[in-house]
C-alpha cells in the first residue's frame, strides 16, 4: 500500500509540475529520492540502494555522445541553412487543397531527416501553423498532423535519440530496428495518411503565404551545397555507417558549408555548436530558427539518468512484481503485443517524458522477451518504438504532448486528430493478437 501509494504522489507530482510548466526532473528527483527512502524502510542498505542506483548506467553513458552530438547538427543544419532549404521547398510545393496531408509528409520527411520531434514542430511545425492559421484552416486538425508527422522521425529515424537509446537498452542493432520499424509502419502509416487526406477536403488552405520563403531567401544562400548535410546523412546511413559517425561527417559539412557559403566564422560555429543556433535579424525567422547546440539536449540526458534509477530500485526492490505478474497473465491470454501495448499505456500515464515512460515499460515487459535471442531483442526494441514512444504524445501532461502544443500554440484539442500516434500502437497490438491467435490455431491442428 505504501509503494502504490507513493507511486500515486509521484504522478500527481509530475502532472502538476507538467501542467505549470515547473523543470521535470524536480518532481523526477523527488520520486526517485521517495523510492529510495521506502528500499532503506523495508530492509535495504545504503550500499544496495547505491548498487540499484548505478546498476544500469551503462544505458545513459552509451547514449551520452550521441544525444550531445544530435544537440551539435541541429545547430549546424540551421547555421548551414539546410533546415531553412527543407523549409522552402517544403513551403513552395504544398497544394492549398491537400494542406493537411501536406502537413504530415512534410513533417515526416523533416522529422526522419533531424530525428528529434521537438525540433521539426519547433521549425518546419512553427512554419506550418502560421500558414495554417492565416489561411482559415483549423489549427488544432494542422496540429495534429503537424505532431503526428513530426513524431514519425522521432520514432523510426537513425537520428532519433529514443531510437538510439532503445537499441542500446535492448543490445539490438540501431539500422535492423529502423528497417523493422519501417517495414510494419508502411499500413498504419497509409491510413493516418487517407484519414488526413479527408480532413484536407474539409479544411482547404484559403491563402498561401509566400513572406516566409522570402524571408529565407533574404538571409540564407540557397544552393545545391546546402542540402548537403541530409543527404550525407541518408547515404551514410544506407552503408550502414553508425549513427554517431554518420552524425559528426554530417555536422562537419554543414560546418564547412555555414562557413563558407552563410558566412560564419569558425568561432561562431564551435559557439553554437555548444549553446544553439542564434539568429538575430529582426524577422520571423527568428522564432524558427533558433535552436539546437549542445546545451538543448543536457536535459534529456540528466532525464535518462534519472529513469534509469527508476529502473534500478524498481528491478532490486521487486516494487513492480505485482504488476509484472500481471501483465504476464495478459500475455498468456491475448498475446505479447496486447500485454505490451496496456504496459506502454500505463507507463505512459505515469511517466510525464517519453525516456521515463520507454524506460519503464522495458522494466515491465522485458521478461515476456527472451533477450539471449538477437530476434527476440529486435522484437523488444520494435514492442518499444510502437507504443511508448507515440503513446507519450498524447498524454496532455507528458512533455511530449505539452511542449510541441506549446509551442504550436494550441490546446490538447488536438490529441484526437494526433493519428499517426494512435495507428502505430493499435496496429501492433493488433497485428500481435491474430498473430497469437493463428499460432495457437496452427498448434492445436498440430496436436489433433
Amino acid at each position: 500500500m505504501l509503494v502504490k501509494g507513493s507511486l500515486l504522489l509521484i504522478v500527481a507530482a509530475l502532472i502538476l509540475c507538467s501542467y505549470f510548466g515547473i523543470n521535470i526532473l524536480l518532481p523526477l528527483t523527488g520520486g526517485l529520492l521517495l523510492l529510495c527512502f521506502l528500499a532503506w524502510r523495508t530492509g535495504a542498505s545504503l550500499k544496495d540502494i547505491l548498487r540499484m542506483l548505478l546498476s544500469n548506467m551503462e544505458i545513459p553513458l552509451k547514449t551520452a555522445v550521441i544525444f550531445l552530438m544530435i544537440g551539435v547538427i541541429t545547430a549546424m543544419w540551421r547555421a548551414s541553412g539546410t533546415i531553412p532549404m527543407i523549409i522552402y521547398f517544403g513551403a513552395r510545393f504544398i497544394s492549398p487543397r491537400f494542406f493537411i496531408l501536406a502537413c504530415f509528409w512534410i513533417c515526416s520527411i523533416v522529422s526522419f531527416l533531424l530525428g528529434t520531434a521537438f525540433g521539426s514542430v519547433g521549425t518546419i511545425g512553427l512554419t506550418l501553423i502560421v500558414m495554417a492559421r492565416g489561411g482559415g484552416v483549423d489549427p488544432l486538425i494542422a496540429a495534429g498532423a503537424i505532431i503526428s508527422g513530426c513524431f514519425v522521425g522521432d520514432q523510426c529515424s537513425p537520428m532519433s535519440s529514443t531510437t538510439n537509446m532503445i537499441a542500446v537498452m535492448t543490445d539490438s542493432s540501431i539500422h535492423k530496428n529502423v528497417r523493422n520499424l519501417l517495414r510494419v509502419n508502411i499500413l498504419p502509416y497509409t491510413i493516418t495518411s487517407l484519414v488526413f487526406a479527408a480532413l484536407s477536403i474539409s479544411q482547404p488552405l484559403q491563402l498561401l503565404d509566400s513572406s516566409l520563403n522570402s524571408e529565407i531567401t533574404r538571409y540564407f544562400i540557397m544552393n545545391g551545397w546546402v542540402l548537403l548535410p541530409a543527404f550525407l546523412v541518408l547515404f551514410l546511413m544506407l552503408l550502414k555507417v553508425s549513427a554517431k559517425n554518420a552524425i559528426i561527417f554530417s555536422s562537419a559539412a554543414a560546418a564547412v558549408i555555414a562557413w563558407r557559403f552563410q558566412n560564419q566564422t569558425p568561432f561562431q560555429l564551435l559557439k553554437q555548436a555548444l549553446l544553439g543556433y542564434e539568429f538575430t535579424a529582426d524577422s520571423p525567422l527568428r522564432v524558427i530558427m533558433s535552436g539546437g547546440g549542445v546545451i538543448s539536449m543536457i536535459k534529456s540526458e540528466f532525464i535518462l539518468i534519472v529513469s534509469t534509477m527508476y529502473g534500478g530500485i524498481f528491478s532490486g526492490t521487486g516494487m513492480l512484481a505485482e504488476l509484472e505478474e500481471g501483465i504476464a497473465r495478459m500475455a498468456a491470454k491475448a498475446g505479447r503485443a496486447v500485454a505490451v501495448t496496456m504496459a506502454a499505456l500505463a507507463t505512459c500515464a505515469f511517466a510525464a517524458s517519453q525516456v521515463f515512460a520507454v524506460m519503464l515499460t522495458e522494466q515491465l515487459i522485458s521478461k515476456l522477451f527472451n533477450k539471449k535471442e538477437i530476434r527476440e531483442r529486435e522484437d523488444l526494441a520494435l514492442g518499444l518504438a510502437s507504443t511508448a514512444m507515440l503513446i507519450s504524445s498524447s498524454v496532455p501532461w507528458n512533455i511530449c504532448s505539452a511542449v510541441p502544443a506549446a509551442m504550436l500554440g494550441v490546446g490538447i484539442g488536438y490529441i484526437p486528430f494526433n493519428v499517426y500516434a494512435m495507428m502505430i500502437p493499435a496496429s501492433y497490438a493488433f497485428r500481435g493478437y491474430f498473430q497469437e491467435r493463428i499460432r495457437i490455431g496452427n498448434q492445436k491442428k498440430t496436436v489433433s
